[in-house]
């Protein structure tokens, strides 16, 4: 009898760790837009105010730092903390060069955004998909840079 109640006690956390899992990310852009994917390295460089030429998007849109997707995002996708992301972006403000990405509060403001903005890119919950956004497949993996 105490080995059921164990195993029912574990299925039941499993199924409730499932429920609660944070969902997938996907990079999205205006749904007319052309582009279909787009390189990790360049996606990092478009975060950090490093736009190259012939970058496919000129604006790049965030979710606002409290919630869970910003630090989602740039953990798992960009691998980068946010004393990092403060720190190139307070610089990049300093020395006039950059302005950093807008920041809306939620995934229906940054479909909103896109939807207005034909050259920009954001990212919202996989769930939060609907025709009004193009998904943007991220290829490759982050390169770290050599030291």
């Amino acid at each position: 009898m105490r080995n059921l109640t164990i195993c029912v006690s574990i299925i039941l956390g499993l199924v409730a760790a499932n429920a609660f899992a944070e969902s997938e990310l996907v990079l999205v852009a205006n749904k007319n837009t052309s582009v279909k994917k787009i390189n990790i390295n360049h996606l990092k460089k478009a975060y950090f105010g490093q736009y190259y030429k012939g970058a496919p998007f000129k604006q790049v849109v965030d979710q606002d730092e409290n919630q869970d997707t910003y630090h989602k995002f740039y953990s798992e996708v960009l691998h980068q903390g946010v004393t990092g992301i403060k720190t190139n972006w307070s610089r990049l403000l300093f020395t006039g060069k950059k302005m950093p990405p807008v920041q809306l509060k939620s995934d229906a403001e940054v479909k909103a955004f896109l939807a207005e903005h034909e050259n920009a890119i954001g990212y919202i919950d996989q769930k939060e998909v609907d025709d009004s956004v193009k998904v943007i497949e991220v290829i490759g993996k982050y390169k770290y840079p050599s030291s």
